[in-house]
């Protein structure tokens, strides 16, 4: 469990979750790093924001800002759920999933990242909530909002997106979906 630090001008990512391990990160603010401020790697798992059992989980949102990539990046087959968190001002994407990376991303702020909101791409799947009559535990559904400079979502050479975009867009346009990506979303 990391709870509850300032996280700033680490040698690589501010918080690096790697080779099958776990994390709780929670309660942090984590910036200025020269890399991804959030990095869940190689068959890892973390929970990036919240604490609890699904049936009654707690906020415990970070503010991910001003890192020189992603806000939070999700690579080689690892698994987050991202909710509640204040993402944004980092260089490239807010969550960027990667390489048969798995998440749930549910009522985050992004704000003026420098690529895509949320960007998934080779074979990843990304859940942005799916039930519109909010039955799922707390934060699987609940609307991501504000927008950055690129997409607020895509998808690249093949991947799954699934869920409603609602109050999360991009100066770009709302989505972009090229080569083998399954779009599964709703607007």
């Amino acid at each position: 469990m990391i709870d509850g630090n300032t996280i700033e001008l680490a040698d690589r990512n501010g918080v690096t979750v790697f080779r099958n391990s776990s994390a709780d990160i929670l309660n942090n603010f984590i910036k200025n790093n020269p890399l991804a401020g959030i990095a869940v790697q190689y068959n890892s798992s973390a929970r990036i924001g919240w604490f609890g059992p699904p049936t009654n989980r707690i906020s415990a949102p970070n503010t991910i800002e001003n890192n020189g990539t992603h806000g939070v990046q999700i690579y080689r087959g690892s698994i987050a759920q991202v909710f509640t968190n204040v993402i944004q001002n980092n260089a490239s994407h807010g969550v960027f999933l990667d390489r048969n990376a798995e998440a749930e991303i549910g009522a985050n702020s992004f704000l003026n990242n420098g690529g895509d909101a949320i960007r998934a791409m080779r074979g990843s799947v990304l859940d942005i909530g799916t039930d519109v009559n909010h039955s799922t535990p707390a934060f699987d559904d609940d609307t991501n909002t504000g927008t950055s400079r690129g997409f607020a979502v895509s998808c690249m050479i093949g991947g799954v997106v699934d869920g409603r975009f609602e109050a999360l867009t991009g100066v770009s346009g709302l989505k972009l979906f090229t080569e083998g990506c399954i779009d599964s979303s709703q607007q």
